[in-house]
Order: structure tokens, then C-alpha cells, then sequence
């Protein structure tokens, strides 16, 4: 596991603001020793409970984010904009631009999963971000008044935390679906010959399957915009719905892997790209607190 993140629960210790400062790098410092790889993650979501071949509840979801070595470097900034940086004087609850990129200053017992919500911002984006400040963060943690969160990548190092914990995040997805009883029926690519329906391609005009998107999660394809993802995903449930009649088999069996899909999403701290798609009742509202000083 790599260096600080292998606390969860209540009495972690948070980073303080004026942590940003004393961890900025310094002329002859030493890096410290790499950490250890972690394995890929099982299928656990955030929110502690374990599928099958799941990790233990005690153990992080998520570690790239304490790999790394340092905060955003605060040095150089002007007194003004580090107040700002530090959350003093400014508004809670909304976004705050400042000279170090957006933040967001939480209300008493906010979670990054219900500012994720309220801004449509992945909630587990927060979480990746800000892992590193906030030792143990999970997606249902219950912040104190004033915590800083980051609400984008503003760094190389940032964007690659945020794409490794994405392909771990898309594959707890596809295990769910793969896990359903009728994921067989989508999991490869329409055959109209085998299933003797030749007007198939007449009606669907962009074939999808969701093994061809499994095999796109495994190689990495999905970076940067999470709804390329969603978008081939609903495209199979979408083509079922275009050629099945309501209230068949195929487009009832569908409609059951779409929900179970949505359900996963939701857990898993994604937002809809469709604004307007009613979310699913969500799991738990327990959560760790994380406390900073």
C-alpha cells in the first residue's frame, strides 16, 4: 500500500490547510521510497460493502492518490489568495475559484457523494483527488464545516490518479452487469443469421454489445469523459428497446440489466449525463467521519 492512506473511520486524522505549504517540495530534499503497487481492486464499493471475492470493509478502496508527494504547492501566492486557498472569508458550499483551481468548502457532515450530486461532479473524483489530503476519504464520509476539496485534476500527476481510479471504478460496473442473470443475452454481438431476424440491421443502425465494452474497459479505452462509457453502455440497452416491442422478453430482460446498471452507477458515486434520469433509491447514507483540524 502506498505511504498514508491505510486509515478509514472515525478519528482520521485530515490534513489541515497549511499542510499544502509543508509539503510542497523543498531545494535537496530526498524523494522517499516508492510505494509498492496495489493489486486491482475487487468489487467493493465505496460505501464498505463487498461483492463476492470482495476486499476486507477495512481496506481502502482506492490508494493511487497517496502515491503521491505532495500538495499543491502554495509557495508564491500572494496573502490574499491564500486565504482564499485556505477557505478563510470565503463561501461554503459552492464552488470557489482560486489561484490554485476550483474548490469547494463543505457544510457540517457533507459527503463527496452529495456534492458530487449537487454539482454533477463525480463523486468518486472527489474522492480521488483528495484522498491525499484527507487520509481514508470515502465517498459517504461525513466532512467537517470548512473541509477543502479539489473539484478537478489540475496536474499530470492528477489526471493519471483520476484514470487509474476510473478503470477500477468501470470494471466494479461491468462485474455487477456480468454478475445479472440476463447479462448472456448482451454479452456478445447480435448474430440476425443465428437468431433468424434479418431486418435487424434495418432497425439498428449501431450495433453495441456489453462485452465489446467490457473488453474496452479491460484495455483502458475509457479516459478523460466517464459518459463515453455510459453512452455505449445505454446504446445496448437502447437497441433492445428499438427492436424489441414493450413488454417482450428481450426488452423486459433489458430493461432488468439497465436498472441493475443504473443502481451500480449511482453506488459507485458516477453521475447520469442525462440530468433528467431519476436516480435510484442510494445505498446506505452511513458513513466514516473524516475530521480536520
Amino acid at each position: 500500500r502506498g505511504g498514508r492512506g491505510g486509515r478509514s473511520g472515525r478519528g482520521g486524522r485530515g490534513r489541515s490547510d497549511a499542510d499544502d505549504a509543508v509539503d510542497a517540495p523543498r531545494e535537496g530534499k530526498k524523494p522517499g521510497p516508492k510505494p509498492k503497487p496495489r493489486p486491482a481492486p475487487e468489487d467493493e464499493d465505496d460505501s464498505g460493502r463487498s461483492g463476492e471475492g470482495g476486499v476486507s470493509d477495512d481496506e481502502d478502496d482506492y490508494a493511487n492518490g497517496f502515491s503521491r508527494t505532495h500538495g499543491r504547492d502554495t509557495r508564491g501566492l500572494e496573502r490574499q489568495a491564500l486565504q482564499v486557498v485556505m477557505g478563510r472569508g470565503v463561501k461554503r458550499g459552492v464552488r470557489v475559484e482560486t489561484e490554485l483551481g476550483s474548490a469547494y468548502f463543505t457544510h457540517e457532515d457533507e459527503t463527496p457523494f452529495d456534492i458530487g450530486q449537487k454539482l454533477r461532479i463525480h463523486g468518486n473524483t472527489l474522492v480521488s483527488l483528495n484522498s491525499w489530503y484527507l487520509p481514508g476519504l470515502k465517498l459517504r464520509s461525513k466532512l467537517k464545516a470548512g473541509t477543502r476539496l479539489w473539484l478537478e485534476a489540475r496536474f499530470d500527476d492528477e489526471e493519471k490518479i483520476l484514470n487509474d481510479d476510473l478503470k477500477g471504478r468501470l470494471e466494479k460496473v461491468m462485474n455487477a452487469l456480468q454478475r445479472h442473470r440476463f447479462y448472456f443475452i448482451f454479452a456478445q454481438p447480435v448474430d440476425p443469421v443465428a437468431l433468424n431476424i434479418p431486418d435487424y440491421f434495418d432497425v439498428v443502425k449501431t450495433p453495441m454489445d456489453l462485452g465489446t465494452v467490457a473488453n474496452k474497459v479491460r484495455d483502458g479505452a475509457y479516459k478523460g469523459d466517464v459518459f463515453d462509457f455510459e453512452d455505449e453502455a445505454r446504446l445496448v440497452f437502447s437497441n433492445c428497446r428499438a427492436y424489441n416491442p414493450p413488454g417482450s422478453d428481450a426488452a423486459t430482460m433489458g430493461d432488468a440489466v439497465e436498472k441493475e446498471f443504473d443502481k451500480k452507477w449511482i453506488e459507485l458515486g458516477f453521475v447520469f449525463k442525462d440530468e433528467t434520469r431519476e436516480m435510484p433509491k442510494p445505498p446506505g447514507a452511513g458513513g466514516d467521519e473524516i475530521r480536520t483540524k
